[in-house]
């Protein structure tokens, strides 16, 4: 069993990476209760209940916690969650902590945040949830201990079961205040975004106002059932969780979605593609006739969605839908604005600072605007260290079929957000524990040397 030592160097067992598992399963039970039964809880419940077993959690256990957090951070506050996990990462593993470019990069991005208090429009309430999340995410993602790729298959299966009822939550939430036929016939409804649908005053909890969001929370379902697929054979279970994520992708009618889907039936298919092994050969005709039926059939099944895309695509707002007008926008008020060349406006209210209509959607031009040139260099070296310590972890080069879903999420970031929404930035543990998977025996080990 796990020995409980604060402040010594532990040995992460298998027996313990069920216990993150034992707190999402309440976190859901916690909602269900909330959403669904309409019984109303408070939310220091969650936070007593994980103060009570976060010690026996491992560094993965917090890994897992925080990959499936993007999913509910509309109904509850994360930092809180996030800090408790801190202060106890930091009580038992002390003695090994070690200072990584990844470390310093991140306290790098919140002393130039705290630069930008003179501007104005800056919330102490809201540092305070940049600097937790940033903190919490420089210890994720330099782990030094064994990753083996059974728990990483576990991190794919939670959040999968994870994703899976938060999406039944939103829907049933939507059917309160939405009909069924309103949902399949209405030209206007988009999953995921009730706002025009609502009442005054309504309070969602874990419903997203942003339909992007659960696309890009689709995406990463389907990428992790498309791995476990490809790597363990045919499970009816991560056959149909990925069918029910690429119709919740469809409904919200995202374009960026659309062509994300198609992107990664490519890059899966070229990746497997490159193996030379007759087992891989058939995952390719499987992958590629499967993709091209559920293409078909949905197309059939889904036909009034693909019409609503389809409008989308070529409406009246164009293509981008805005984006490009504000790509130019914020570029021209960027270089216009000699003096946040170095360090940018901040993370946070750049509407109000730009005077421009709506944020920037555009992941690169985000950090250029909040953080200049500075936090561009910056998030080079956090991505270069991070790349650096996965690919020693998995003991041999990166793969494509592993980098397709960073592919993936860097093209989906160029079109919605990215570092101002802890949604969206959260996405980088799966991203790096996606990148440590080896394409090695399953029961094999990878530990990180001590100079990472």
């Amino acid at each position: 069993m796990y020995r409980l030592v604060w402040g010594e160097k532990h040995i992460e067992t298998e027996s313990n990476i069920h216990i993150s598992s034992l707190f999402l399963l309440f976190l859901c039970a916690f909602f269900a209760f909330k959403d669904i039964l309409g019984i109303s809880l408070p939310n220091f419940i969650v936070y007593l209940f994980l103060i009570v077993i976060s010690p026996t959690f491992t560094r993965f256990d917090m890994a897992v916690v925080g990959s499936c957090m993007p999913l509910f951070l509309n109904g509850i506050n994360h930092a809180y969650i996030f800090l408790i996990l801190l202060v106890v990462y930091h009580l038992k593993y002390f003695n090994s902590i070690k200072v990584s470019l990844t470390h310093l990069g991140f306290i790098i991005l919140l002393l130039i945040e705290l630069t930008h208090v003179n501007l104005g429009y800056f919330e102490y309430s809201q540092y305070f949830v940049y600097a937790v999340d940033f903190l919490f995410l420089s210890v994720m993602l330099t782990d030094r201990d064994e990753i083996d790729n059974r728990n990483i298959d576990h991190l794919f299966k939670v959040y999968v079961v994870t994703y899976l009822y938060v999406m039944l939550d939103i829907f049933i939430q939507t059917l309160k205040h939405v009909s069924l036929a309103t949902i399949v016939r209405s030209r206007s409804f988009r999953f995921g975004n009730l706002m025009i649908f609502m009442r005054k005053n309504t309070v969602l909890k874990t419903l997203y106002d942003n339909e992007n969001m659960i696309a890009m929370f689709s995406l990463f379902a389907i990428m992790f059932c498309v791995f476990l697929l490809l790597h363990y054979g045919f499970r009816l279970f991560y056959c149909l969780a990925a069918v029910v994520a690429i119709y919740v992708g469809f409904s919200t009618l995202s374009k960026t979605f659309m062509i994300s889907i198609m992107l990664a039936l490519l890059l899966v298919s070229a990746s497997l593609a490159a193996k030379r092994n007759i087992q891989s050969k058939k995952k390719i005709y499987l992958f590629v006739f499967g993709g091209a039926g559920a293409i078909i059939i949905g197309n059939t099944m889904l036909y009034n969605v693909i019409i609503k895309t389809y409008a989308r695509f070529f409406g009246r707002r164009g293509f981008t839908t805005g984006r490009a007008g504000l790509f130019k926008e914020y570029l021209e008020y960027f270089m216009l604005h000699k003096k946040y060349w170095l360090s940018g406006i901040g993370l946070q209210n750049i509407i109000a600072k730009t005077g421009i209509w709506n944020s920037t959607h555009n992941g690169f031009e985000e950090v250029l605007i909040c953080f200049g040139i500075v936090g561009i260099l910056v998030f080079l070296i956090i991505f270069s260290d991070i790349f650096k310590r996965a690919r020693f972890i998995r003991g041999e080069k990166m793969h494509l079929e592993q980098m397709s879903l960073v592919l993936l999420y860097v093209f989906f970031t160029q079109s919605i957000q990215f570092i101002r929404v802890p949604g969206i930035y959260l996405c980088l543990i799966m991203i790096f524990y996606t990148l440590c998977y080896s394409n090695e025996d399953r029961g094999t080990l990878y530990s990180c040397k001590e100079n990472l």
